[in-house]
């Protein structure tokens, strides 16, 4: 009875991990749905008119972009343009431009829920910055409300049209709320004003791709494997009672009233997990909405683990019921239908660990930037930047009429400067297209021939990041020396071309009117280089840049060394911009704190700082989930491939219990009675470890070398649990 009660416990576990997957799959498909919403919303709309712009050259971006925000604004109309946020399999969904009256806005709704508001729309129109969003783009320091979205699911975000086209005002435009006559002005405006035949703002040279998403094929195959290992159990539970199917049949029971014995239990789990499956996909779905059709699909994932339970009986049933009772007294099985129908299974599943190995390995490299990326911006996440500064009485400073902000926001900075934990960091890439640029504009009489990242650090952070850095070049920097420290990995020849280029870069910034710092009374430099030895975090959020280099060329900044523009740019905002840094909130709070601020004439600027965390917790969501998700993979098909061997281990054990137990009577070991089952799995492994290494995948011969290791482990305990009890069972019943 003991027995029993084991084995109906393992089934039951395996449908609750069942339950789990379909909780997945239903969710999957939810997150599909709702996909493939936002890919159609305004395609079917009647008064939605659809407007391809492209090849637009850069002279004309602007002229373009004033033509159409102008013909929205004089018809009130609705504009809006989607953006894939795409970038592999770590980061998926789209971004939304609007710009209009929203009135004109066309409806969205999903599973009984406003999805895109009409008032939050308005009120991030409204808003005065640029970078304001709905939902969470890199980091919810600029969203104003949330998008409803799927756990596991693509990420949507909706901004500013003039962000989305901030790149190229080339794509294809929704507009609601313009008629039909007034659209064809406008299209052939377009026409004129880009000399182009009309046509082409009417039709799309684009063809869409359907591919199934990596995601979607794990899901199924998840579930193909959940299915072939309940079976297998299912099976190996009739097999177990086999013997005891006879001596009922013979006691007048019927196959029907034994199966049910069997696998009533079983069955009965199936329905109490129902509300417990749909109660699950309600809390980890991420949708936090009641509506009836979204618990219409909660609860549908408990019925689906229902029809699978019973799709996997069917198997057993049919040989439960076709067993002549003779046979099932003694235990008769058609050994080799089974062991080959098994090892089958196993192979397949084998393979499915394999590929899923092999895919995951090729992400390896963006797994192991995206693991990197996440580590480095965890050990800023505290860092404090600028978030806000209002112009308050210094409008004619936002207007570049006056320098009066820019002076209080030094003298600012200079109270605070060297003190612990307060920094000047910043960052720029200047790329290859960047300084091909220059040279096509001749922007500059000497130019850089390699692409570089330009490094401002104040002395304090510069000797954090560099601890042997000699104090002596800190001391010059304070005096207002621009001391550079660049790699000497650069060439003679450019070596003097970068020194040449930083000094007709910073002087081109340089006027009599501006303020007045020790370096521009002087204008001092000192050229240091060091040799490359570590890898610098370059702070970066877009996915084309690096997480680190090691030569970047470094300016030690001191409030004595830097220029007008540099100054202007010490009261930038937003991540990317800002240069300011404290190291954590209560140092943020100190300076920017109204009395503080009031010395310096910038109580009324209301400065205010956050947290790096707000800029960046959107990219560390999507990291994590893509880590996550791939651990996922890994671990389930691990449970199937090591279920399965060890349904076919006691099928081996269970159609020749009375082969080895004559074998143990007489004294044989456990490696001369299941020799030949061990070898096969230290086959089966060696060749799965060959066929990785032909694939060249890392993770795929790591895998199959430690879980070769466990099948082993597993095949030993459990072939050898048991032993001399089995021999008396044995002797017993013959």
């Amino acid at each position: 009875m003991k027995k029993k009660n084991t084995s109906t416990y393992v089934l039951i576990s395996l449908l609750i991990m069942q339950g789990a997957i379909c909780t997945l799959l239903v969710l999957n498909c939810l997150s599909n749905m709702y996909n493939d919403k936002w890919k159609n919303y305004g395609e079917n709309e009647q008064k939605t008119h659809k407007l391809y712009i492209k090849d637009i050259s850069n002279d004309k971006q602007e002229q373009i972009r004033s033509l159409l925000l102008e013909e929205v604004d004089r018809e009130h109309a609705f504009i809006f343009k989607k953006v894939s946020l795409n970038q592999g399999e770590s980061i998926r969904g789209m971004k939304m431009g609007v710009y209009g009256d929203v009135n004109s806005m066309p409806e969205f709704d999903f599973l009984d829920r406003d999805i895109v508001n009409k008032k939050s729309v308005e009120k991030l129109l409204k808003s005065e910055k640029d970078e304001t969003t709905l939902g969470v783009l890199n980091g919810s320091a600029n969203s104003i409300g949330n998008i409803p979205l799927f756990n596991f699911g693509d990420n949507f975000v909706i901004e500013k049209l003039k962000q989305t086209t901030k790149e190229t005002v080339n794509g294809q435009y929704y507009i609601s709320g313009l008629d039909t006559a007034k659209f064809d002005s406008l299209v052939n405006d377009l026409a004129k004003a880009t000399k182009q035949n009309r046509d082409n703002f009417l039709i799309s040279n684009r063809q869409e791709s359907v591919t199934a998403a990596l995601k979607d094929m794990f899901i199924i195959g998840f579930v193909i494997g959940s299915v072939i290992l309940n079976v297998v159990a299912n099976m190996i539970l009739y097999l177990l009672r086999m013997k005891d199917e006879g001596k009922y049949i013979l006691m007048g029971w019927s196959r029907k009233s034994f199966f049910a014995m069997c696998y009533q239990e079983i069955i009965n789990a199936a329905f109490i997990l129902i509300p417990i499956v749909a109660i699950a996909l309600f809390v980890f779905s991420g949708w936090n909405n009641s509506s009836i059709s979204f618990i219409s699909y909660c609860i549908l994932a408990g019925l689906i683990n229902v029809i699978l339970m019973f799709i996997e009986l069917i198997p057993v049933a049919l040989t439960c019921f076709s067993v002549k009772p003779i046979n099932a007294i003694h235990g008769r099985v058609p050994k080799k239908m089974l062991y080959m129908s098994m090892s089958v299974v196993y192979l397949i599943v084998v393979g499915m660990l394999q590929g899923s190995c092999w895919y995951v390995d090729g992400l390896k490299k963006s797994i192991d930037e995206n693991s990197k990326l996440l580590s480095r911006w965890e050990k800023v996440s505290d860092y404090n930047v600028l978030y806000d500064l209002l112009p308050g009485d210094d409008q004619e400073s936002f207007a570049n009429n006056s320098n009066k902000l820019s002076m209080d926001v030094l003298d600012w900075y200079k109270s605070m400067e060297d003190k612990k934990g307060v920094y000047i960091i910043n960052t720029s890439e200047y790329s290859s297209s960047i300084i091909q640029r220059w040279k096509d504009y001749k922007s500059y009489k000497n130019i850089p021939d390699k692409p570089f990242w330009y490094f401002y650090y104040s002395p304090n952070y510069a000797k954090k990041e560099i601890p042997d850095l000699d104090s002596k070049l800190l001391d010059e920097a304070r005096n207002g020396v621009r001391v550079y420290l660049l790699p000497d990995t650069l060439s003679k020849k450019e070596k003097i071309k970068v020194e040449k280029w930083i000094k007709e870069d910073t002087e081109s910034n340089i006027s009599d009117d501006d303020i007045q710092t020790s370096f521009e009374r002087n204008k001092e430099y000192k050229f240091v280089y060091y040799k490359p030895k570590k890898k610098f975090f370059t702070w970066g959020t877009k996915s084309k840049e690096k997480i680190e280099t090691d030569s970047p060329y470094i300016l030690l900044t001191t409030s004595e060394n830097i220029n007008s523009v540099e100054c202007d740019n010490l009261r930038a905002e937003t991540l990317e911009n800002t240069m300011i840094k404290f190291e954590n909130t209560k140092l943020a709070d100190k300076y920017s704190d109204i009395k503080y601020l009031k010395k310096y004439h910038l109580n009324d600027n209301k400065i205010k700082f956050i947290a790096v965390r707000e800029y960046i917790n959107g990219i560390q969501k999507s990291l994590r989930t893509s880590i996550c998700w791939f651990g996922v993979v890994i671990g389930i098909l691990s449970v199937i491939v090591t279920g399965n061997l060890l349904a076919i281990a006691v099928l081996y054990k269970k159609t020749n219990i009375k082969k080895n137990s004559i074998k143990k009577f007489l004294g044989y070991s456990n490696l001369q009675m299941h020799g030949k089952i061990s070898t096969v799995v230290i086959v089966a492994v060696i060749i799965e470890i060959l066929i990785a290494k032909l694939l060249q995948c890392r993770i795929g011969m790591l895998m199959t070398t430690l879980l070769g290791i466990v099948q082993l482990v597993v095949l030993k305990v459990y072939l050898s649990k048991n032993a001399v009890e089995s021999i008396i069972t044995e002797f017993k019943e013959n």
